[in-house]
């Protein structure tokens, strides 16, 4: 029985995820597992390389598309990290092995439809099995869900109005890029827009819906300057947002009543960009990626001129060696108190590269949770040891040392209070 089995591992994600665990000083044994079985023995030598022991690395053939190869796969592990995507069209039959063979689950999916139709259709099935299902696992959502959560507790209960949260990326001489699947994604994803506004009524009758805040927020248009972070925003447009509404959904309807107070608040999220200049870049490909992605035959032209619709930035071969170590981030949560608590809380979460080596360090670091603490986790709504958690509902709601993980493996975090001045 493997401790971990990483699917999808020859892939420019899974690659990094792979290399992550024996970096992190894990001492259990593992599994590498994907279509094929030459790649990933090119992979083990790689591993090797990097100090793992050849004993305690696994080699596993499965196809996405093959459910008894997925069961046989999912059979041997106790954690499963899934980096197969799109999810949309390779990660249901994943989540149903797992469902099966009762293995628990985790994947760095960014797909809100995705991640939002497996919680309508198997939280129940989970909940009952005692089988962990969590999606959004890397940059999309970890910081930015745990970070709400945390900022909006350091609040007396029920009096954090709000939480605002900006994301920046800083890159080096050689600029940024990204790898296609996360392009193809977002492809998709919009041109289901439908499809998911369809899925959050049908969820909202469901599992209840959360009350209106009591003070909103207004979004910032896009390009507007905030003195904040000192940048340019653009209201994030990926799963971030979705996600932290899901986890201030679970607190509120949760068994434990009290936790009902962190949901109170409002939260908007926002991509931010250093000049003027970049936010029209921004705005330029933006603009012509939303008409496009709306149409069968637009997302078809999408999908074949990555390039030319990014402006260079995705690729099918991903971030060179040199921008990945050039690149970092910093997330910033800020939380204002209600008019009766003038408090102003600041939370920012800084590391290396976001989208593949900081990713590979939270989805591993999870893994690595469920592996130790296991039977102290609980689900918000009713106390199972299983369902389908958000990052925070899983890592910060059962008080984990996720945090503590993340720090030896240079994620930073650092708060800081004062009196809001308005």
């Amino acid at each position: 029985m493997f401790d971990i089995t990483v699917f999808g591992a020859t892939g420019y994600t899974g690659k990094r995820i792979a290399r992550e665990i024996v970096l992190c000083g894990f001492n259990g044994i593992f599994a590498i597992a994907g279509r094929n079985r030459e790649r990933l023995e090119e992979l083990k030598k790689a591993l090797v390389d990097d100090g793992a022991q050849e004993a305690d690395v696994g080699v596993i053939v499965a196809d996405s598309n093959d459910g008894e190869s997925l069961r046989d796969m999912t059979r041997s592990t106790k954690v499963l990290i899934n980096a197969v995507g799109p999810f949309r069209f390779h990660g249901r039959l994943v989540v149903q092995a797992c469902l099966e063979t009762k293995t628990d689950y985790v994947d760095v999916c960014g797909e809100p439809e995705f991640m939002e139709r497996i919680e309508f259709d198997f939280h129940d099935e989970a909940s009952q099995k005692e089988v962990i299902i969590a999606s959004a696992m890397g940059f999309d959502s970890v910081p930015t869900d745990i970070g709400n959560y945390i900022v909006s507790r350091e609040f007396s209960p029920g009096s954090c109005a709000s939480v605002e949260t900006f994301i920046q990326l800083h890159s080096g001489p050689s600029g940024l890029a990204l790898h296609y699947p996360t392009y193809e994604s977002a492809v998709h994803g919009f041109g289901s827009a439908q499809e998911l506004r369809s899925l959050r009524k049908e969820a909202a009758k469901k599992r209840g819906s959360l009350p209106q805040p009591e003070f909103p927020l207004a979004l910032k248009s896009p390009g507007t300057f905030d003195p904040e972070v000192g940048q340019y925003v653009i209201p994030f447009m990926g799963s971030c947002p979705s996600v932290i509404k899901r986890s201030q959904n679970t607190m509120y309807h949760g068994y434990k009543k009290e936790e009902s107070s962190l949901s109170s608040f409002d939260s908007k999220v926002y991509m931010c960009v250093p000049t003027k200049k970049s936010f029209y870049q921004f705005a330029f490909f933006g603009t012509i990626f939303k008409s496009l992605a709306r149409y069968q035959f637009g997302r078809s032209v999408l999908l074949s001129y990555p390039k030319i619709f990014s402006g260079g930035i995705l690729t099918h071969q991903g971030p060179t060696e040199e921008q990945l170590k050039e690149t970092s981030f910093t997330v910033t949560c800020i939380g204002k108190g209600k008019e009766s608590d003038g408090k102003k809380v600041t939370l920012k979460i800084d590391g290396p590269e976001p989208g593949y080596v900081t990713c590979s360090i939270f989805i591993v670091a999870a893994a690595r949770i469920l592996l130790t603490e296991r039977e102290s986790i609980k689900h918000p709504l009713h106390g199972a040891h299983g369902g389908v958690f958000t990052p925070a509902s899983l890592l910060m709601y059962n008080k984990t040392s996720y945090i503590d993980l993340l720090e030896k493996r240079g994620i930073t975090c650092t708060m800081t209070a004062s009196e809001s001045e308005g």
